[in-house]
């Protein structure tokens, strides 16, 4: 049967250290994620992969810098695919996915 593969694009906008730090550990599964099935793994493709080299990242970016009370100092991204664009050939196949599909930029 073929599925037409969908995408997903969520931003979102986290205004101080302590939302970055929470937002890393979420994504990471370094707490716990009552949603999310605790079979599957989250594999990191590109960039930090603790939640407390997250935060030091942006506290070297952000420097000496005064930051506004109100400012965004990071922006947490999800760019995510359906199984059948990652692996038309076989899209139940969880944690695997066509290397020609995945181009990181």
């Amino acid at each position: 049967m073929f599925h037409t593969p969908q995408a997903v694009l969520r931003v979102g906008k986290l205004k101080s250290i302590e939302c970055l730090r929470t937002a890393a550990r979420h994504n990471s599964r370094t707490t716990a994620v009552p949603n999310a099935d605790e079979n599957k793994t989250v594999e990191i493709l590109q960039g930090q992969t603790s939640p407390e080299a997250v935060v030091e990242l942006a506290r070297a970016k952000i420097g000496s810098q005064k930051v506004r009370k109100d400012a965004v100092i990071a922006a947490d991204i999800l760019l995510g695919a359906s199984p059948s664009y990652f692996r038309p050939s076989c899209p139940e196949d969880y944690g695997y996915w066509q290397q020609k599909q995945l181009v990181l930029a």
